[in-house]
């Protein structure tokens, strides 16, 4: 059993501690969801806006995609994601806070 416990610790200390792949964190992601009942065509509006929003607002944007009603289990035509990447490395946070003060959860 201490072995076991032994093994656990060593195992655990030889793994990396970095939360996300260094070719992961150029990239944000906002996930999108409109009022319920929202078309598909409000939706895509919905979405654009807040994209274009966020291209205006970041110029070391490299690549931004937009994807309304992407599919999944839950996914609606009022849901979507916009997905970011950047020329230069920032930090997520400091993306979030300038974001979420635009747009509010």
């Amino acid at each position: 059993m201490l072995f076991v416990f032994g093994l656990i610790y060593w195992v655990g200390t030889q793994l990396k501690s970095e939360l996300a792949p260094m070719e992961d964190r150029s990239n944000l992601r906002i996930a999108v969801t409109a009022p319920e009942g929202s078309s598909y065509e409000f939706t895509r509006k919905y979405i654009r806006d807040i994209g274009q929003y966020v291209i205006d607002s970041i110029p070391e944007i490299d690549f931004p995609m937009e994807i309304v009603a992407g599919g999944g289990g839950n996914s609606g035509v009022n849901t979507g994601v916009i997905s970011i990447y950047l020329k230069d490395r920032r930090t997520e946070q400091s993306l979030r806070m300038k974001f979420s003060k635009k747009y509010p959860e």
